[in-house]
């Protein structure tokens, strides 16, 4: 829950949704004045009228997919109009505004009534798209005055994070020393002979992992490309916590060290493109022996 609400009798202008990090992150409008304008003075908050003739007081949204754990919002209100009439505060667009949580009703206030009120709701709400908190006032005679609207959100954002394994273990991005443990070294294999390792993809972040190369999705490259190819490639988008696989065929082309990169492009902020190397040794074909007729014994 957040515990740092701005301070409602603060004077401010608008604060930008930032961070992302689990940290309460503000936006506010008011008149200008601290502390809020006394009724019947000062100047207003302009609002926008909605289709039903509602003032909304809109916040601006924030982009990406997150996770929002607390909303709070202050409203210091004063209603010049008569009633009867209701007003209806409402915040936490979701997904772009086809839902909302409704805050209060308040029936009859009066024709001088003011108030402050402070509302908060605690989450989580996963999977949120396009964060846009809306003060909502559907007074008929639309004369309201809103002073002051402090909104207060705690959110995360929701990101993808890759890793790679090999023989169920990492693979480090950038790794360049080809091992047994993490079947990144295919060993010593026949000249011309197919030899096949998994390897797995993992999300362990906290939104869909997109891998943008096209198919099969995994670039091979290196000294001795040719010598390597993907059997079976990969899916994509891999959901938060889940993990996909490939097949990487080894057939080589020649004896002795055969060595070439894997890299897979991605939306993973910090590993993009993710690639490691791997090798394996060419053998030559084993040489058989045979009796001829006469019983010598020969090589083929």
């Amino acid at each position: 829950m957040a515990t740092d609400f701005l301070d409602p009798n603060t004077t401010e202008s608008t604060i930008n949704w930032t961070g992302g990090d689990g940290a309460p992150h503000h936006q506010a409008v008011d008149d200008g004045v601290d502390p809020p304008t006394a009724p019947g003075t000062g100047t207003s908050i302009a609002s926008v009228p909605n289709a039903n003739n509602d003032d909304v007081y809109a916040f601006n949204d924030i982009s990406g997919s997150y996770s929002v754990s607390a909303m709070k919002v202050h409203v210091y209100h004063k209603l010049n109009s008569p009633g009867p009439m209701q007003i209806s505060l409402m915040a936490l667009s979701v997904n772009n505004g086809s839902s909302w949580l409704v805050w209060k009703s308040i029936p009859n206030p009066g024709t001088t009534a003011q108030w402050t009120e402070t509302a908060e709701w605690t989450g989580p709400w996963t999977d949120i798209s396009g964060l846009q908190c809306n003060i909502v006032s559907n007074d008929v005679n639309f004369v309201d005055t809103v002073y002051e609207i402090t909104v207060e959100a705690t959110y995360t954002l929701l990101t993808p994070e890759m890793n790679v394994k090999g023989n169920s273990t990492s693979i480090v991005d950038g790794d360049s020393t080809p091992a047994v443990a993490d079947d990144t070294d295919y060993g010593s294999i026949t000249v011309g002979i197919d030899h096949d390792h998994i390897f797995t993809v993992e999300n362990v972040g906290s939104a869909d992992l997109a891998l943008t190369n096209s198919s099969p999705f995994v670039i091979v490259g290196g000294s001795h490309a040719a010598d390597y190819s993907i059997a079976v490639a990969p899916t994509t988008p891999v959901t938060a916590a889940y993990t996909t696989t490939f097949t990487c065929r080894f057939t080589p082309g020649a004896t002795g060290t055969r060595s070439a990169t894997l890299s897979i492009n991605n939306d993973d902020a910090d590993e993009n493109p993710y690639n490691w190397s791997i090798e394996g040794t060419g053998v030559a074909v084993a040489a058989s022996v045979i009796k001829n007729r006469r019983g010598m014994m020969g090589l083929i």
